[in-house]
Parts: structure tokens; sequence; C-alpha cells
């Protein structure tokens, strides 16, 4: 059985908007972007920067994120790197 860890109601994240959570000492972004919901780790891959700080996004019909620090970009649903220097 997997246990789920509430980030509050849908109702209560415009579309788009991100905030920050912590589960399990982890700390998380959950994003609202294009009418779905998101969780990802708040690192960037390339210099492990906050991606929380980071401006959401839309490549091509793809919700992204891009990190504050390079603005490397990465698709919400499936981390695939959108820009250099994203890995």
């Amino acid at each position: 059985m997997t246990d789920y860890e509430s980030g509050g109601p849908t109702i209560e994240f415009a579309d788009p908007s991100s905030t920050l959570v912590e589960v399990d000492e982890e700390t998380l972004v959950l994003i609202h972007a294009a009418g779905s919901i998101y969780a990802i780790d708040d690192v960037c891959t390339h210099d492990g920067g906050p991606l929380s700080d980071g401006e959401l996004c839309t490549e091509g019909d793809k919700p992204a994120i891009a990190c504050p620090r390079h603005v490397a970009k990465c698709v919400l649903a499936d981390g695939a790197a959108l820009t250099i220097p994203d890995t």
C-alpha cells in the first residue's frame, strides 16, 4: 500500500502556481500547471539549485519549469531536459 501526503486542496492552487512541501524529510515542489498537478524534487539536475524559484512555462504543449540560475528547462510530466545545461 502507498502512503499519501496531502499538500492541500486542489482548489487552493491557482493554475499556474507552485508551493513547497516537506514529505519524509524531502523538499518537493507541488505545481499546478495546464490543469494537472505535479510533484518534483526541489533540485535542479545541473547544479542543485532550488527549482521552486523557477519560472513555470510551456514548451510546445508541455508544461515545464526553468531553473532560476541558468534558465535550463525541463518537462514537468517526465523530467525530460529541454535545454542545456539541464540533464
